[in-house]
């Protein structure tokens, strides 16, 4: 990133009002707001297809608000068109497709965005039916290669489609979490293995960014997920469609709708760290619609994810034992499907006469459980009885700890 000369470089993020999800407002407003944030410059479509990635973390519909809704899809489809885009390509790889490879074709359809696609004249692609391509890594040969779709690697560009949703393990997802969906299948469990503490997956995150430069970020926020996101939470009517290049940018205003400091959230703060972009809001121009004007008061935020920041300086260790969270298995909800099971990295549950046990000493606070139950019957609970008496999370039932010894924190 390079300053401009005679000023501080500043990013550039369009915010516009859209209170519905009818076709036309979306258009006009996805129109208005990818305009502004190019600020009169053309995009780089480069050669080849051009890859439009939404999210599509489940087979849920467009109400529940886990996906890109499929009007925000249509109206980046038409907008590239004419932009001069030929070979249009939507793409995704859904949570859980470790365990089943059909989720993401399941997922596309129940959203409503394989309908969009198609409709667009866009090609639909399941990430998850071709083998991934090893990539070598950008932070150099000492770091392991990545496992990215080959149709993300080789497109002439991307175009990212986030959904605004709160994340239990990033806070927020937005532009960067949005392209964890490059990598098919089961490495995504894989990943979360290897990166077990918030800091080291969220600079996996920061790597698919840096790889595959998206040259664009529309994001859906005319309805947001709030509480316990990304897939969990309650549906909160937020009424914006927010563009920009930026992908750090980007989240660092999303973050301030949320009312959220940009630097609360890893992903933003690190990237930032990284040079991928910029997190200062004094340094990001905001046009359209004035930040104060977004911003969304009372706007919930996942069980925990402020906690040490409100408790006095020389309390962290405490405060982290206080903020830890954990799932928790609610009875009536829990058919036993067991996905929470299969989906786990670490193999910290198990089924037990139908019932998930979790292993506490094993758990990495990962939540792959939480996000991808089909009957939303994980919910998130402190570990320290005192923090769940206090603030009163989610309500669940305990869960069972089958492990001894130490258990391990994230940090």
């Amino acid at each position: 990133m390079k300053d401009e000369p005679g000023r501080p470089f500043r990013s550039r993020v369009a915010i516009q009002r859209c209170e519905d999800y009818e076709p036309e407002r979306v258009e006009e407003a996805v129109r208005t707001a990818v305009a502004l944030c190019l600020e009169g410059r053309s995009l780089d479509l480069g050669e080849g297809s051009v890859l439009v990635k939404p999210n599509v973390l489940a087979p849920r519909p467009p109400e529940d608000g886990v996906c890109t809704h499929p009007a925000v899809v249509s109206a980046v489809l038409a907008v590239l068109r004419e932009a001069g885009a030929t070979e249009l390509v939507v793409g995704d790889s859904s949570g859980g497709t470790g365990v089943r490879p059909d989720v993401t074709d399941r997922s596309l359809e129940a959203s409503g965005i394989a309908e969009a696609a198609a409709s667009a004249g866009a090609r639909v692609v399941a990430f998850d039916r071709e083998e991934p391509v090893l990539v070598p890594n950008p932070r150099g040969p000492g770091e392991a290669p990545l496992a990215l779709s080959r149709v993300a690697v080789e497109a002439g560009c991307l175009v990212s489609l986030p959904k605004l949703k709160t994340h239990t393990l990033t806070l927020l997802t937005g532009a960067v979490k949005n392209l964890f969906g490059t990598v098919p299948g089961g490495a995504k469990r894989e990943y979360h293995r290897r990166n077990p503490s918030v800091e080291s997956f969220s600079n996996l995150l920061l790597d698919i960014v840096e790889l595959l430069k998206p040259v664009l970020h529309v994001v859906d926020a005319v309805e947001a997920m709030q509480g316990s996101g990304p897939s969990a939470g309650s549906v909160r009517r937020v009424g914006l469609i927010v563009a920009g290049t930026d992908p750090v940018a980007v989240d660092a205003v999303l973050a301030a709708v949320m009312g959220v400091g940009p630097a609360e959230v890893p992903t933003t703060r690190l990237g930032a760290a990284r040079g991928l972009g910029e997190a200062d809001l004094d340094r990001i121009e905001v046009v359209g619609v004035p930040l104060s004007e977004a911003r969304v008061p009372g706007f919930r935020l996942p069980p925990g994810a402020r906690l040490i920041s409100h408790l006095p300086p020389g309390l962290t260790r405490w405060a982290v034992s206080l903020a830890t969270t954990r799932p928790a298995f609610i009875a009536g909800r829990c058919t036993g499907c067991g996905q929470c099971v299969k989906n786990c990295p670490v193999d910290a549950l198990s089924l037990t006469g139908g019932v998930p046990e979790l292993s506490s000493e094993k758990c990495i606070g990962c939540f792959c459980c939480h996000e991808l139950c089909p009957s939303q019957a994980v919910s998130i609970r402190y570990r320290h009885p005192l923090t769940n008496l206090l603030l009163r999370p989610d309500r669940g039932a305990p869960f069972r700890s089958t492990g001894a010894g130490r258990r391990r924190r994230r940090t």
